[in-house]
């Protein structure tokens, strides 16, 4: 069975990277008992997309719950629980080509942490 995503954004300067998430959430966002993140659960299956910011590296993802190994070897990334099943990334300029897509809000209008 495919793994759901819990994706956790940092509120705080501690950590190295800013973090949006985008997809189809199970709930409203929480945010952690000490305040130090909002927790995102998103729906069993569906793509999301993951938009970092490093220092000054863009990078976009788009993942789902890794299932098992027909989905390919599993990837972590910072901020999201469980295995993922890798569908796509981009990096630079082609992040901004995302961000001009009709079907997505772009970061900037709707960053949650910056």
């Amino acid at each position: 069975m495919r793994q759901s995503l819990t994706v956790h954004i940092p509120q705080n300067q501690d950590v190295s990277y800013s973090l949006y998430a985008l997809g189809s959430k199970i709930a409203v966002p929480t945010l952690s008992d000490d305040q130090s993140e909002y927790i995102f659960k998103f729906t069993v299956g569906t793509p999301v997309v993951l938009f970092y910011t490093f220092q000054n590296i863009k990078r976009t993802y788009v993942v789902t719950g890794w299932q098992d190994e027909r989905d390919g070897e599993p990837v972590t990334l910072p901020g999201v629980d469980g295995k993922l099943c890798l569908i796509a990334s981009f990096k630079g300029y082609r992040i901004h080509l995302i961000d001009e897509l009709p079907v997505l809000p772009t970061p900037s209008k709707n960053f949650l942490l910056l």
